[in-house]
């Protein structure tokens, strides 16, 4: 079997998790709100924006920086958008326990090192 095929199956297999069904609902739920859905959006684009100007060596400006914190509290009285981040944070641990245990086979290899 190719590495890859595995690759597949398991990025197949990850959409039939709670964990990723959940974030898919909570997704839904979120795209149906429009206020919040709008907000979401936002954060997202300023998100990018701001990782474009830090990775291109440009310093964050005060604006930027008062423009991300007040979309942060606007995020945090925003039901969807929590129950979002939450559901993230679940399928991000999830990714963690993966990546883990494919590293697994690293760490084996240089196991003398670690002694």
């Amino acid at each position: 079997m190719n590495i890859y095929d595995t690759i597949n199956q398991l990025a197949a297999e990850l959409k039939e998790t709670s964990e990723y069904k959940d974030l898919q609902a909570s997704y839904e739920k979120l795209s149906q709100n429009e206020e919040a859905f709008k907000l979401f959006k936002e954060v997202n684009s300023i998100q990018k924006d701001l990782q474009a100007k830090q990775m291109s060596g440009q310093e964050l400006t005060q604006e930027d920086m008062a423009k991300a914190n007040e979309l942060g509290q606007q995020m945090e009285k925003t039901e969807e958008i929590v129950d979002l981040m939450s559901k993230e944070q679940s399928m991000q641990q999830l990714f963690q326990d993966i990546n883990s245990a494919v590293s697994k086979s690293m760490d084996e290899l240089y196991h003398d090192l670690n002694n």
